[in-house]
């Protein structure tokens, strides 16, 4: 039979967003490719040598169609090489050792002598990243290397990534010590393996990812065999993923699909977004082809699925989510968002092998502090040691609540309200987690100038106190993470001297003493000061630092180069970092959930309320409720400019917890919530369980003072009467409608609510200097007929009922109502309605005062340049 790999082109333009259906734009898609191949070649009578060249001549083949089709991704299928139905010995022969990505980058392509018996790994992984010298660009010197320099490039001249399967070999005496492996993760130190196979190593069903320049990735080894007797089963349960810049990538193998590990834990656990399947599939008939199969796991489990099947029709093997054979190519959303392409300027893996059972649920608090200190008087460490000294404090007692992430708020050392001279001497040189992995404890000497991070993280002076005996405070504090067994994000000032702007393509092991590029935006003093969120693993590690990029009168601090998207895995699920003024923008937040699979935001903020609609709890439930994650707010305790409002949200679920304007101590708030905030079944949002601790020592007496008013100028008002029972209202083409009811008569006479409409841009104090594009449609109440103030208490409960609506030009439509000392109303209490004619927001049977409802609708497309 021929091979005709482009009978049949089927485009299939699908439009997914991971919240909504939407219209399908070039920018929100990606363009996949899955291969049905027919294998060519048999070991009965060809040599391995040849049919490995056979498959791979196809291969290249269709990685140039794909690629000329403008292909991102393209899957081939399982055992695509040759069945490996033969005798053990025998798939022997065409198996391999596959460098592990877990360990180190590979680059096959750089050091050919290396990988003369890996022959479909060298032909599939130049890693230019790494080592830019790749056969593709020396032709000269593989002259007698024909087949080598022919499929050397496959990944990279196609530009492309590809995810293959074939048989791994790992040899029993080359079990890896991954605390023991040099750069080249080839020769590392090995633990004894009293489970080896009697010829001396394992071979395994693999499916192998190469990025577009050729880098090994990901490699996952099959978890359940169906009939594959000569293959082994990795040891622990694998859950492998990989990050391009449309989306998260997963991958399983054929038989998997009918188990929940990997496939469905990886979508759950680790925010995969697509899963990449391939497989060499055998029809049951009525219920279990492959299209079926296919098609119900990704419905159900609500993900992309590319699935690559082998053409072997005499055991009923076909289907490879298309019709017939051939090429499927398929455009993807992966974003909610069109028009914007912006992408995290550092791409690294995520991979992880995991022992015990996925988690459904995480146990998280957030930490509202009193800032101690005063930089026109005290010390600067003074002031850092009194504010780790409450740190501790709260850590131990978080610890104890059995608590696994704790995020402190924005600018808990101090207010960095004071000149940049102030600030600069709370600063300090944070590592960069994504260059190399850092051990502040184990290199004290190294870390002397930088006290918050060397108490932060790894590997500590908890270890070894005699070496510490002269260094109590760092002693003290350098097993805060470690000790308490946690991961912890703090939020503090981290100092890049101009003249260290690391070159990532020539940093040494330790990513301090990189080699530099020139600067040519080098403020005067020498140094860029960020704004930074730092995040640390339960071992002390620096897992993440994000420089926050939407500062707020900030001017003593730098707005990074570039965009950062920065998250990190836990076992609870993948988190994401932003700081406060942050969340009024697109990027980073929105951006982390729709294109990189981010299930939890970490959210440290000195929010300061604008009423009566941007409240810090206002924002933070109408931030998740939108976006359906996770939010994690942790904010200050600062009274008199409106500073106060923690909580922990679960997406449309509400409130898990949250703190109000009526809070005058510190707290730590302490919540169970989903790994999937999605997952309207977890048990933990059926049996709820939250806590709030006062720190009594801790106190803000001054009176609540909002930082600053909504300016109703530009506006439309309309005030509610006891003789109407609702109103349309609109400005500049933008309308709302308003329906409501109330308990009594004349209630509404000596109660001054009003329905306000807004489409405008750059109105209100802070917007003179930071112009947004909004669309406002919302009810509130003030304290007179002037409207020069906002109540933050009634004594009445007014409305039976009330419902507004309006179609927006966003999708970006934040709701929100709240109830006395601003706290939200729950959302159970709510009826939210996103239609293509519009948002609705009801309140039914309300037995409570309504200070303020209202959708938040902003058009970030419309909005002006932000400039610092």
């Amino acid at each position: 039979m021929s091979l005709h790999p482009f009978c049949i082109i089927c485009l299939l333009l699908i439009c997914i967003s991971n919240k909504s259906f939407i219209a399908c734009e070039s920018d929100d898609c990606f363009r996949a490719a899955v291969y049905q191949h027919l294998p060519l070649g048999n070991l009965t009578s060809d040599e391995p040598s040849v049919i490995i060249k056979r498959n791979l001549d196809v291969f290249e083949r269709i990685a140039s169609i794909a690629s000329k089709e403008g292909v991102q991704i393209l899957l081939y299928p399982e055992d695509a090489f040759l069945s490996t139905q033969y005798p053990r010995s025998k798939v022997d022969q065409i198996a391999e050792q596959v460098p592990d990505p877990l360990l180190a980058h590979h680059n096959p392509c750089d050091n050919p002598s290396k990988y003369e018996d890996k022959v479909k790994t060298y032909r599939l992984i130049p890693d230019p990243l790494l080592a830019h010298h790749n056969p593709c660009d020396n032709p000269s010197k593989y002259e007698d290397k024909v087949k080598t320099y022919r499929l050397s490039c496959l990944a990279k001249t196609n530009n492309l990534y590809i995810v293959a399967n074939y048989v791994d070999r790992v040899e029993c005496g080359t079990t890896p010590d991954v605390n023991s492996c040099p750069t080249d993760g080839l020769e590392c130190d090995t633990t004894p393996d009293v489970n080896c196979p009697a010829d001396g190593h394992y071979l395994f069903n693999t499916a192998v990812a190469f990025g577009p320049d050729g880098a090994l990735v990901a490699k996952y080894h099959k978890m359940h065999l169906y009939h594959e007797y000569h293959y082994n089963t990795p040891p622990t349960p694998e859950f492998i993923h990989f990050d391009t810049p449309f989306g998260r990538m997963g991958l399983f193998i054929c038989f998997d699909i009918l188990f929940r590990s990997p496939g469905t834990d990886l979508i759950s656990k680790y925010g995969v977004q697509t899963m990449l399947y391939p497989t060499w599939w055998v029809d049951e008939l009525p219920f279990k082809s492959a299209n079926q199969v296919q098609q119900g796991w990704a419905f159900t489990n609500q993900v992309n699925l590319l699935a690559a099947n082998i053409l072997f029709r005499q055991s009923v093997v076909v289907g490879d989510g298309r019709p017939s054979k051939g090429v499927l190519k398929a455009s993807i959303v992966y974003s909610a968002n069109s028009g914007r392409k912006r992408w995290e300027r550092r791409l690294l893996p995520h991979l992880h092998r995991e022992e015990s059972q996925p988690l459904k649920k995480a146990k998280a608090a957030v930490y509202q502090h009193l800032p101690l200190g005063n930089l026109t008087s005290d010390e600067p460490s003074v002031i850092i040691k009194r504010n780790l000294d409450v740190f501790e404090r709260i850590t131990s007692i978080a610890s104890k609540e059995g608590v696994q992430i704790l995020l402190y708020p924005e600018d808990a050392f101090l207010s960095t309200q004071y000149p940049r001279s102030k600030v600069d001497q709370i600063a300090e040189q944070v590592p960069d987690p994504l260059l190399a992995h850092h051990n502040p404890c184990d290199n004290p000497s190294k870390y002397e100038d930088k006290v918050k991070t060397y108490r932060l993280t790894h590997h500590n002076p908890c270890d070894n106190p005699s070496k510490y005996e002269d260094k109590v405070k760092t002693y003290r504090l350098s097993c805060l993470a470690k000790t308490n067994n946690l991961y912890i994000v703090a939020n503090y000032v981290d100092r890049v001297e101009c003249d260290t702007t690391p070159d990532v393509n020539n940093c040494p092991t330790d990513g301090l003493e990189c080699e530099t590029t020139p600067d040519v935006n080098c403020p005067a003093d020498g140094h860029y000061l960020f704004n930074t969120a730092v995040a640390f693993g339960p071992d002390g590690a620096l897992v993440a630092k994000y420089h926050k990029m939407q500062l707020f009168h900030e001017y003593h601090f730098n707005t990074p180069p570039t965009p950062e998207f920065i998250h990190f895995d836990t076992p609870f699920g993948r988190m994401g970092l932003f700081i406060c003024f942050d969340i009024l923008f697109p990027s980073p937040g929105t951006d982390l959930i729709s294109k990189y699979g981010v299930q939890t935001m970490l959210f440290p903020t000195w929010w300061v309320d604008e009423l009566p609609f941007k409240s810090a709890n206002q924002v933070q439930q109408g931030w998740a409720f939108t976006n359906q994650v996770n939010l994690l707010a942790a904010n200050m305790l600062f009274r008199q400019s409106g500073s106060v409002g923690s909580g922990i949200y679960s997406g449309q679920n509400g409130p898990m917890i949250v703190s109000d304007i009526s809070e005058e101590k510190a707290h730590i708030l302490i919540a169970d919530i989903p790994i999937n905030s999605e997952n309207t079944g977890a048990t933990c949002l059926a049996n709820r369980y939250n806590k709030r601790i006062v720190i009594d020592d801790l106190v803000d007496s001054s009176d609540y003072k909002p930082f600053e008013l909504l300016i109703l100028k530009g506006s439309a008002l309309y005030r509610l009467n006891d003789q109407q029972n609702g109103a349309q209202v609109c400005n500049n083409g933008f309308c709302c409608q308003l329906d409501y009811s109330v308990q009594n008569e004349l209630s509404l006479k000596d109660n001054s609510y009003w329905l306000i409409v807004a489409n405008r841009t750059g109105h209100g104090l802070s917007q003179l200097r930071y112009p947004l594009c909004e669309e406002f449609c919302g009810v509130f109440l003030c304290e007179d007929d002037s409207c020069h103030s906002f109540p933050t208490k009634s004594n009445e409960s007014i409305f039976n009922s009330i419902k507004i609506s309006a179609k927006f030009s966003t999708n970006y439509v934040y709701p929100s109502a709240t109830t006395n000392h601003l706290k939200p109303i729950s959302t159970h209490k709510w009826v939210h309605q996103m239609e293509a004619s519009g948002v609705t927001l009801s309140l039914q049977d309300i037995d409570e005062p309504v200070l303020s409802m209202g959708l938040y609708g902003r058009c970030y497309d419309r909005d002006p340049p932000y400039r610092q």
